[in-house]
């Protein structure tokens, strides 16, 4: 391209005929499935039709007509936690809602099948009722505490899902400046100006969150977290996601954002982010997501 080279990636499904199949419909319908499990499994690689696909795509067909049932009984099987965040003080100011299905599940999975099936929509609106609902108790004990949760960029496409966020806020009579609303970064944003409309209009009330620097440039936000994938492993010497934290600090500090740890999982780690103008922190090493009456008694209290 105009003289630049430019690196592909090719992945690729593939059948042998007569033993996979010899009708057209048998060999596409193949095809397909071995051309998914590579997405899936081996990129940049060609997947011929085998024992092992099959029973893969078996596995996840029943699965999304397992969570599509589970959605039509008014997400029946899906449960909510709530993950602690805590400031410089190790003070628990802020939680993030997570959302489970079913103890042994793969909630990242989980969420491709719903995204995938267009369940998230359904299943959105129940997070954010539940979110609701729970936040109202909270901000009658603790006004200023936060509660947030993840929408995927998929529930902003529905047209009205920014009324319903507000008309739910309404009913229930909760603080929306204590709600925050973490846009994840699962599905690539198509519709910059769409997003940045509905954005508007919710930040007036409600704080937004991301969690992908690709958006900053294009959406408003007065929060920024770091992903715990350049956390988690953070060492001395680990110099690239050093680099990357400080370049996300001095970013956020230009732009007067605030910023969120993800992945803070032992006291090496928070240690070496101390060093950081970070605003709150999450993970393993403070608390484990758990259920809201666990988390009740620690809003408010020091975390060691």
């Amino acid at each position: 391209m105009d003289k630049r080279q430019v690196s592909l990636e090719i992945t690729g499904g593939a059948v042998c005929t007569p033993q996979d199949g010899i009708t057209q419909e048998a060999v596409i319908s193949k095809l397909e499935h071995s051309l998914a499990h590579g997405k899936a499994h081996r990129r940049s690689q060609l997947v011929f039709f085998s024992l092992e696909v099959s029973r893969e795509y078996r596995r996840l067909s029943g699965l999304k007509q397992t969570l599509v049932r589970s959605v039509s009984h008014d997400c029946e099987g899906f449960s909510l936690v709530y993950q602690p965040l805590v400031d410089h003080d190790h003070r628990v100011v802020c939680c993030e809602a997570l959302l489970r299905w079913k103890a042994d599940s793969d909630v990242g999975e989980m969420i491709r099948l719903l995204e995938n099936t267009g369940e998230i929509l359904p299943v959105g609106r129940w997070i954010v009722r539940e979110v609701f609902a729970q936040a109202r108790v909270w901000q009658q004990k603790s006004p200023d505490f936060i509660t947030g949760f993840n929408v995927s960029y998929l529930q902003f496409k529905d047209s009205g899902f920014s009324d319903f966020l507000i008309a739910e806020a309404k009913r229930l009579k909760i603080n929306p400046r204590q709600i925050a609303i973490e846009l994840t970064e699962s599905c690539q944003v198509e519709d910059f100006d769409g997003l940045a409309r509905e954005f508007a209009r919710l930040l007036d009330d409600f704080g937004i969150a991301y969690s992908t620097l690709l958006l900053i440039r294009n959406l408003p936000a007065d929060s920024v977290k770091i992903d715990q994938s350049f956390i988690r492993d953070l060492t001395e010497q680990n110099q690239v996601d050093l680099a990357i934290i400080e370049s996300v600090v001095s970013l956020c500090r230009k732009l007067n954002i605030r910023l969120v740890a993800e992945g803070v999982e032992n006291a090496r780690i928070l240690k070496l982010l101390e060093a950081y103008p970070i605003t709150l922190y999450q993970g393993f090493h403070f608390a484990k997501p758990m259920p809201a009456s666990q988390l009740e008694p620690l809003i408010g209290s020091i975390l060691p």
